[in-house]
């Protein structure tokens, strides 16, 4: 992502595959598993179109194409000092603002979510081959509320983990949604955007 005259943009960046045995192994793997998720994307986004009644079709034209990043979390060490063992986490809390939703793969347990009727994270369970689909608040936006962000977050973990996330769509900075005011703020910071989608559900009443 690159800053150009006060507002960010994404800058297409050329494949770069590790130049070592079994490099072209590991650079078809990851083209086919962005190609598993499209599919998977392009079989949900119509079922949550009929369930919510609304139409994410324009939306997912519209915006930058999914986006696919791969994380290692490490497990914790055993000889870590106890005031660091209290502050270390795989990722802290928080919820995906910048695509409509979000698809997670992830090769071990690990990843935890805040039920909005609970007060106490829940781990997610990690069936052989499943496909974690996380909510955004771009979706809670443009359903108007029917689907919640979901905060999430990687505690502290005591075996490795890695994780697909695969981010559908991104969006293009500066792009509007609908008559309000959140494209301008995609891009500037993680606050203004929150703050810019506070404003949109006050407006709309939710």
């Amino acid at each position: 992502r690159v800053q150009e005259h006060g507002s960010w943009r994404w800058q297409p960046v050329p494949e770069r595959w590790p130049r070592s045995t079994g490099a072209d192994d590991f650079a078809d793997a990851v083209h086919k598993l962005y190609a598993q998720f499209n599919r998977f994307v392009e079989v949900l986004a119509p079922c949550l179109d009929r369930q919510l009644g609304m139409s994410t079709a324009g939306w997912r034209s519209a915006a930058e194409g999914p986006q696919m990043s791969f994380k290692c979390y490490p497990p914790l060490a055993d000889d870590l000092a106890p005031e660091l063992q209290e502050r270390i986490v795989g990722i802290s809390e928080h919820t995906d603002f910048q695509s409509l939703f979000t698809c997670l793969h992830q090769s071990a347990p690990g990843l935890e979510v805040l039920p909005h009727s609970g007060t106490s994270w829940v781990e997610v369970e990690n069936p052989v081959g499943c496909i974690t689909v996380i909510g955004t608040e771009i979706l809670e936006t443009l359903c108007g509320g029917q689907v919640k962000a979901l905060p999430h977050r990687v505690g502290k973990l005591t075996h490795e983990r890695f994780a697909a996330q695969f981010f559908v769509n991104n969006v293009e900075p500066a792009m509007p949604l609908g008559d309000g005011t959140y494209g301008e703020a995609v891009g500037a910071s993680h606050a203004a955007a929150n703050q810019a989608l506070e404003e949109a559900r006050r407006d709309a009443k939710l």
